[in-house]
């Protein structure tokens, strides 16, 4: 028995009973149970499959899978699942009364040829089904059944997922009208679907191919003359001549996509009534489903010189009420650690046999050498889900928990509440009675919008009061790192970090770059800083060379964020995307020198972007610089980290180029930080909400509260830079004959001074504006991503 203690138990499945009996079924589903025996099965699902049929809603469809899945008895819960999938072998849905009439004089079967697909290569759904179909087609179209109602040819491929009521109903529709296009879109739709991915969110494993972890078959229609109703449905199948001419163009088909497409292989199997055919590639589809999770499993790289080797697998059926009354297959993969290595569910059709698929699951535990422990069949409402919206899975004791904790493993129970961080801002902005509040917030410098945006309440929810309670006293430190928080947490309080990092569960176990430092800043008390644009704008127009020296670089307070005034913008050369540069954090740590070494300063800098799109997250890697003084480190080899950060999270082809004018920002960014060192920076402190509240406290009654308030939603900060054309830094300067207004670029110097010119310090020759009488203000640097 796994220790739970920790772990995130579903409360909604404490008493499922209970919670079955609060949401009764429909009526025409406590019909169906009322009248069905095993004796009687066959006739009653194929009368509910008629009624459904007749009166064509989608509810009468779903009440199909909602009496199949409800019936207490497992037997017969099998058997009216058969039942009702044998009564949709036959055509019903003729579009003309003619046509009708010959359907309902003659048996008309759905024939089924079961495959499987496997190759190389990422293929699209959509194009895979073109090649299975082209070739069919083109000869399909020239031959029509000549019994019964004498129907075009048709051959239509179907993925096994898509063997629901509904979907059996859109299949009988497009056999019985071949000439009409009414459910073509539903058609390729199934196909979209069965492209999408299938693994389950938090899981050490990779996202196989669509193609390989399913089953498929092609359906045409075949007329049998002289055959009774229920001889064709529960009888064996015997192939007309026209129905092994069918048979026969798709193996040429086949043969000559196998002999084609070096990439993508075809594997048919017997043909099947449509039934037999279900069955047969859901069977199919549990084995790939279990075969392609196991071989990608540890295919996720991780820094753990021991890979957490697959040790059993926990399955058992689950039957669902909602969304739609469904029939799951649960399997839980367990590594040597405890820890949830893979989570797979799979949807079967309602009724499924559960010995074929506890079949399936015996065969693969031999061939993987793995133990199987089997949960017996629950019954539930719905699923409980996290905060990403995965279900929670049923453990090795039963009980239902948030699976990416279980992922995390046991090492992580004294640390996470819940392995997922909730998303977006704090549900309660979310409700705000103020509409423009989300919007104003996004306007607020990084620490104080987080504030307000309720980090405290994720990080409540999100970690173990005692663990909460020594992380927040651990970030206190000055200048503490989000990694060098790690170690403390480690090193000296115990806390298993580096080993759950080194196993892969950094996203889980810490908080992203940008959460991090703002839960830093307001636990260590860092300074806040507002760059106003005039000074980014003289910036902007200053050069700092790749071989100035990094010990340059000093800042003001161990723990400081730098807000801009107006925010630096990266706009792509087709105009189509953007990233916002609104700010960024930066922290120092010391070492003192001792016998091992000189004195180490490493700085952390971290950028905080906004409607980053796509291009990569910039707020998800911390740049860093470490310098020496004396140790001739320069600035261009500090900003090479920006090439690493881009390598690992490139996502299109335009981040290169992002990466490449990204460094020009980081090389602002440090602009701004040598301007803090200057003796003749502009500086002011601006204690907006400190004087606020001062004010506050000397009023009475309901004034008192109101000015608290509104004092409440200011902040202190350090303005630095122009506030003023007055104080700009794009000084003027003399005339320059024959040339219009331009600007004279400004540099930072690493000036030599002291005795014997022998010390060095920081100092910058401002930006000038040349002829500025001469015309209007010359053009400010604009930033393009080619």
């Amino acid at each position: 028995m796994t220790d739970t203690k920790c772990l995130k138990v579903a409360p909604d499945f404490d008493e499922i009973g209970t919670e079955m009996i609060k949401r009764p079924l429909s009526k025409e589903a406590l019909a169906i149970l009322s009248k069905v025996t095993p004796q009687n099965v066959q006739n009653v699902m194929l009368n509910a499959v008629e009624k459904a049929l007749v009166e064509l809603r989608d509810e009468g469809f779903h009440v199909l899978s909602e009496a199949i899945c409800a019936c207490p008895d497992e037997k017969l819960r099998e058997l009216m699942g058969n039942a009702m999938r044998s009564a949709m072998n036959l055509l019903r849905f003729g579009f003309t009364p003619q046509r009708r009439e010959k359907m309902s004089s003659c048996a008309h079967l759905i024939v089924t040829v079961p495959f499987t697909l496997s190759g190389s290569g990422h293929w699209n759904s959509i194009d895979v089904l073109k090649i299975l179909s082209s070739g069919i087609d083109v000869q399909m179209d020239q031959l029509r059944d000549p019994n019964g109602a004498q129907m075009p040819g048709l051959v239509v491929a179907v993925p096994n997922k898509a063997t629901s009521p509904m979907d059996l109903v859109g299949l009988n529709f497009i056999l019985s009208n071949p000439e009409k296009n009414d459910a073509d879109q539903q058609y390729f739709d199934w196909w979209a679907l069965a492209g999408r991915t299938t693994v389950i969110a938090n899981q050490a494993a990779t996202d196989p191919e669509w193609y390989s972890r399913q089953a498929f078959f092609y359906a045409f229609a075949m007329a049998v003359p002289n055959m009774p109703i229920r001889e064709a449905i529960d009888g064996p199948l015997i192939l007309t001549d026209y129905g092994q001419k069918v048979l026969d163009i798709i193996m040429t088909s086949v043969a000559q996509i196998n002999r084609t497409q070096t990439d993508l292989r075809v594997d048919l199997m017997a043909v099947r009534k449509l039934s037999d055919g279900i069955t047969c590639t859901q069977g199919i589809a549990i084995q790939k489903a279990l075969a392609t999770v196991h071989d990608s499993l540890g295919s996720v790289r991780t820094q753990a010189t021991d890979p957490d080797r697959l040790m059993k697998i926990v399955a058992g059926m689950e039957f669902v009420r909602r969304p739609s009354s469904a029939q799951l297959l649960g399997v839980q993969f367990v590594g040597e650690s405890g820890a949830m290595l893979a989570s797979s569910r799979l949807l079967l059709p309602a009724g499924f046999p559960q010995n074929l698929a506890d079949m399936e699951i015996d065969n693969f535990s031999k061939k993987a050498g793995v133990e199987i422990q089997r949960l017996p069949s629950v019954e539930l409402d719905q699923y409980q889900k996290n905060e990403i919206g995965s279900p929670y899975v049923r453990w090795v004791d039963g009980q239902w928990y948030d699976p990416s904790l279980l992922k995390a493993g046991p090492k992580a129970r004294d640390i996470l509440l819940t392995g997922e961080w909730a998303i977006g801002w704090d549900a309660r902005i979310q409700n705000s009675d103020n509409p423009t509040f989300l919007e104003q917030l996004k306007t607020l410098p990084d620490p104080v919008r987080q504030a307000r945006g309720g980090i405290e309440n994720v990080l409540r929810e999100h970690y173990t009061k005692a663990f909460l309670k020594d992380f927040k006293e651990t970030i206190r430190r000055p200048g503490l790192s989000r990694e060098a928080a790690a170690v403390v947490l480690d090193e000296e309080l115990g806390y298993p970090v580096l080993d759950l990092l080194q196993a892969g569960h950094a996203m889980q176990v810490l908080p992203c770059q940008q959460m991090y430092c703002a839960a830093h800043f307001a636990a260590a008390g860092g300074a806040l800083f507002v760059v106003r644009e005039r000074l980014m704008d003289a910036l902007a127009q200053t050069d700092l060379s790749d071989d100035y020296p990094t010990e340059a670089i000093r800042i003001p307070f161990p723990d400081c964020y730098f807000h801009f005034e107006k925010p630096i913008t990266i706009d792509s050369s087709d105009g189509k995307s953007h990233i916002y540069i609104d700010g960024f954090y930066v922290s120092e740590e010391t070492s003192e020198a001792d016998e091992n070494g000189p004195e180490e300063r490493r700085y952390t800098i971290v950028p905080i972007t906004v409607e980053a799109d796509k291009t990569f997250d910039l707020t998800s890697e911390a740049m860093r610089i470490v310098c020496s003084p004396g140790d001739g480190k320069l600035i261009g080899e500090s900003l090479a980290c920006v090439d690493n950060a881009v390598a690992e999270h490139a996502e299109d082809k335009s981040a290169k180029a992002v990466g490449s004018l990204f460094k020009e920002f980081m090389r602002t960014m440090v602009k701004v930080l040598l301007y803090t060192s200057l003796p003749d920076q502009r500086r002011r402190e601006v204690n907006s909400k400190t004087d606020g509240m001062t004010s506050a406290r000397q009023k009475q009654g309901k004034e008192r509260q109101k000015a608290m308030d509104r004092a409440s939603k200011l902040y202190d900060y350090i303005s630095i830079g122009p506030e003023s054309d007055e104080e700009n830094d794009l000084l003027p300067s003399g005339e320059s004959k024959g040339k219009s207004t331009h600007v004279r670029r400004g540099s930072y110097v690493w000036q030599p001074w002291g005795p014997g010119n022998s010390l060095r310090r920081n100092q910058w020759r401002r930006p000038t504006i040349v002829n500025r009488d001469k015309a209007d203000e010359p053009d400010k640097k604009t930033y393009k991503v080619g």
